[in-house]
């Protein structure tokens, strides 16, 4: 299965993850959380079966959580700092970087 994770990981890109895995499990294979990420917030973007896109905030502080990831997903890993978190988040939900992103 294969989703994106971009943001303050390592590794960021599309990686290949095994079924059933979660979000963090996702950021671990991307190379794990940068020095600058906040992991208090998290984001989970997906493609609903309507085709309209979803973000929900995750809470990865303790590098666990029960949200399984899709194929096609991209989780966003934010920086440290309201202004950069916006901007990041800002950037993603652009709508040319969406219709990049899910390869549209």
């Amino acid at each position: 299965m294969r989703v994106k994770v971009i943001g303050e990981v390592v590794s960021p890109g599309e990686i290949a993850v095994p079924p059933d895995s979660s979000i963090s499990s996702a950021v671990a294979i991307a190379g794990g959380p940068t020095t600058d990420a906040q992991l208090s917030s998290v984001s989970l973007v997906r493609q609903n079966e309507n085709g309209q896109i979803e973000k929900e905030d995750v809470d990865l502080s303790n590098l666990v959580d029960d949200y399984q990831v899709r194929e096609g997903d991209v989780v966003v890993v934010a920086k440290r700092g309201y202004l950069s978190v916006v901007d990041g988040i800002g950037r993603v939900f652009n709508p040319l970087n969406l219709l990049r992103i899910f390869g549209l």
